[in-house]
């Protein structure tokens, strides 16, 4: 028969080596087009599996040749065969950092067959951790980690290719197209099996999110329509009570603040009212404080990883020493140290009640722009100090005799931070206060100069620096703070399921059409995201089938075999050259050996005659 038996001598399509591999199989190996779609055509056996139970899917995942994987699904092969290292042809691309085939396998049709997952060999049950769900980069290696590892394709994909996770969110999204999106009655129908199913390695894909920091993909509809639901059904709950024992306390120990006296005081003293305080202080803190250790020991590496914890804990202790003194004190009046740690405290407790509101609907986002306002400074915190340090020094050097402010160099320091925010007194300091008044700057040379310098460089250019880095970017700010907030909420969701302090159903998640547009009672939308954001993600799904995306990729396959197929030109009509060369050089040794020949024969002839 025509075709590849005729060509290759009869060879057998599905003949098989030692290893069982098939002629298919080294065809996708080598990235041959040509050769894999002709052994297709034949009917080769596109879900052949070698002695690894791997199938030439595998095979072309992991060379990372996109037209050999797009045969061969387009072919109908399997995506869920997985190899004895319990890998199937997505995870192989995966740990291969071949985007290109995982592309080509998260557009075909079997696409969600591809995101199952498998814990080894078939049959095969392993062992499963919590750092299985690692995602461990393609090289790594270690002490039977392959022996030991759990796959899970959608948590790889969240790690490694986040843009792909989103596509895949994509796929689980569907809308009217009908409607405009701007309309009241748009409306958006959402497939959380992708996110609910249950995990082998029990991990949600919420934790590889928050874990490895993939926040913006807390931004897709889906997901947030998710976190959404979940907090306003059981999240928030826990929160507020939270936000309630924390508003408590802080009132008990500004209470106690405002009613204690300084040590020696004579003032009178409600003792029975700051007992009642005292004791209250003492009890929220000793629960709260049980919490944190209670925290700590369930998640030890997050909870350490948060300053946040930290303080709470300081404000818990050092409450308790200031109060303290209401039931051991010397005449139950605080020490001068009980007092300075409880002014302290205070501002402390304040602060840490303000920070806790991050998850707090409106307020949140903006107490989380601040955070990311203050990490900002603290970046350029040292080169600030580094500027403060010498102007503050040399002001305690040329005005330290003549004023007090500036007679110790702690004194100076904190008097030049003071006139960095536009506290200057100039004239006070650097200018006679009278036209017949002496003038107070003893050595007005250097004074003059280091004053005029530090003008420039500290009110003027420093802080439109620090202005600049605050509200640069506005925009990018605000909706970093959303993403963030809502990993905050996300944290809190885990810790109320793991609290169990409410009644939770295992898969909770909203049932029928959503509308994002449709404004409650309160006058706002119940999710965080609009029909516009929907629109968006519509407008990703169509652009593989016929987006300007898809015609570029189109012309850039044309275009490499177009250079590719001049390469081979080149080659032939080099080829072509040398044949003609060698035929020229040929036919000129012919033509002089022959002008010899006859140049011989007739001088033979003219000495006949002669």
């Amino acid at each position: 028969s025509s075709g590849i038996n005729a060509e290759y001598g009869g060879a057998e399509v599905n003949r098989t080596n030692i290893r069982e591999v098939t002629p298919l199989h080294m065809g996708a190996a080598s990235g041959s087009r040509t050769v894999t779609s002709l052994l297709i055509e034949q009917s080769a056996n596109i879900d052949a599996v070698d002695v690894n139970m791997e199938t030439p899917l595998h095979y072309s995942a992991r060379v990372g040749e996109e037209g050999t994987s797009s045969h061969l699904v387009k072919a109908g092969c399997k995506l869920d065969i997985f190899s004895q290292q319990g890998e199937n042809a997505l995870l192989v691309a995966i740990k291969n950092n071949n985007e290109n085939v995982i592309a080509v396998i998260l557009m075909s049709k079997q696409w969600e067959n591809a995101l199952k997952t498998n814990t080894g060999g078939p049959g095969e049950e392993k062992p499963i951790k919590k750092k299985d769900v690692v995602l461990r980069i393609a090289g790594e290696t270690g002490e039977n980690l392959d022996q030991e590892i759990c796959y899970d394709p959608l948590h790889q994909l969240i790690v490694h290719y986040p843009n792909q996770a989103r596509s895949v969110f994509d796929k689980y999204t569907d809308a009217d197209d009908m409607i405009s999106e701007e309309k009241e009655n748009y409306w958006v129908d959402f497939d959380y099996s992708i996110i609910e199913q249950k995990s082998l390695h029990n991990i949600h894909p919420f934790t590889t999110m928050l874990e490895h920091n993939r926040i913006q993909l807390l931004d897709h509809p889906l997901i947030s329509s998710l976190i959404t639901f979940k907090w306003k059904s059981y999240g928030r709950r826990s929160f507020y009570v939270n936000v309630c024992l924390n508003f408590i306390f802080l009132a008990l120990l500004t209470a106690y603040s405002l009613l204690e006296v300084p040590p020696g005081s004579t003032e009178y003293r409600p003792t029975r009212i700051l007992l009642v305080l005292a004791v209250g202080v003492v009890v929220f803190s000793v629960v709260r404080l049980l919490f944190e250790v209670l925290q700590a020991y369930r998640n030890t590496s997050q909870y350490l990883s948060d300053p946040i914890n930290y303080t709470e804990v300081l404000v818990f202790v050092f409450s308790i020493v200031f109060v303290s003194c209401i039931f051991f004190g010397e005449d139950n009046l605080p020490t001068y140290f009980q007092w300075e740690v409880g002014c302290l405290v205070t501002v402390m407790g304040w602060i840490n009640t303000i920070m806790s509101l991050k998850k707090f609907p409106y307020i949140g986002i903006y107490v989380i722009m601040m955070r990311i306002n203050i990490k900002s400074f603290l970046k350029t915190l040292f080169a600030f100090f580094m500027f403060l340090f010498p102007f503050g020094l040399v002001f305690h050097m040329t005005l330290g005799t003549t004023f007090g402010t500036f007679r110790e160099p702690g004194y100076a320091l904190s008097k030049a931070l003071v006139m960095f925010m536009g506290e200057i007194n100039f004239d006070m300091y650097f200018v006679p206060s009278t036209l017949e008044g002496e003038n107070p700057v003893r050595y007005p040379f250097a004074t003059y100069i280091v004053f005029h310098v530090f003008i420039v460089c500290l009110p003027i250019i420093l802080m439109n620096l620090l202005i600049g880095l605050a509200v640069d970017d506005v925009a990018e700010t605000l909706k970093t703070a959303r993403l963030l907030c809502s990993a905050e909420r996300i944290e809190q969701i885990f810790l109320t399921e793991k609290l169990k302090i409410f009644e939770i159903p295992d898969h909770i998640h909203p049932v029928g059409r959503i509308y994002p547009n449709r404004l409650s009672w309160r006058g706002s939308t119940d999710y965080d995201f609009r029909g516009s954001h929907v629109s968006e993600v519509l407008s990703r799904r169509r652009k593989p089938a016929s987006g300007e995306g898809h015609a570029v990729s189109k012309l850039q396959k044309q275009l490499a075999e177009v250079l590719s197929n001049q390469g081979q030109l080149k080659a032939r009509i080099s080829h072509l050259y040398a044949l003609v060369d060698e035929r020229f050089n040929q036919a000129e040794e012919d033509n002089a050996s022959q002008h010899n020949y006859i140049t011989s024969a007739d001088s033979k002839l003219i000495l006949d005659r002669e």
